[in-house]
């Protein structure tokens, strides 16, 4: 009876592996091509090269929270290791200063240098000054000026974007 028993729990055990790993291989080969995952963000390396090249003329770059942004700022503009860890210990701060704060996208705001990272709120946030990087929003202001749209696989945009410099007649200086 005993070793009836042990035959009937190997063989459960076999065909629950086999059936196991066929699902996990389907998914594999056909849905991950399919299911594209938005933790890895798409985009940010063109978006960041942009601002990098641009970034020379703005006092401040804002940039939308979410997805760790100072990751990919941190990363594709080779940002110095040791102003990075100085940064995230500010940030550690913050967020064990808070007490109801668990992680560093719940901050109402963080920096890395002239790096700002928010929820932006119009007008609130609006400078002539600042360069900002979002994901498409109803609220954003219709009289911004899109210099760069990355295009992301899931079918939104990722734009870099200003607002007009105001013009100074020579009469008001």
């Amino acid at each position: 009876l005993q070793f009836k028993f042990k035959k009937i729990i190997i063989f459960g055990f076999v065909v629950l592996s086999l059936v196991l790993t066929t699902f996990y291989f389907e998914d594999y080969l056909f849905g991950s091509r399919v299911n594209f995952p938005t933790a890895l963000t798409y985009g940010w390396r063109e978006a960041i090269n942009y601002v990098n090249s641009v970034e020379k003329g703005y006092t401040q770059v804002m940039i939308q929270q979410g997805n760790q942004p100072q990751s990919y700022v941190a990363f594709y503009s080779k940002y110095d290791p040791a102003m990075f860890q100085r940064s995230s210990l500010d940030w550690s701060k913050q967020v064990l200063s808070r007490g109801d704060v668990n992680y560093l996208d719940q901050l109402s705001s963080y920096q890395l240098g002239k790096f700002k990272f928010e929820t932006l709120n119009w007008p609130e946030d609006r400078n002539d000054y600042t360069l900002y990087v979002s994901k498409p929003d109803p609220l954003l202001p219709s009289d911004r000026r899109v210099l760069h749209k990355v295009e992301i696989p899931e079918g939104y945009v990722l734009e870099i974007f200003d607002f007009p410099k105001p013009i100074v007649k020579n009469n008001e200086k």
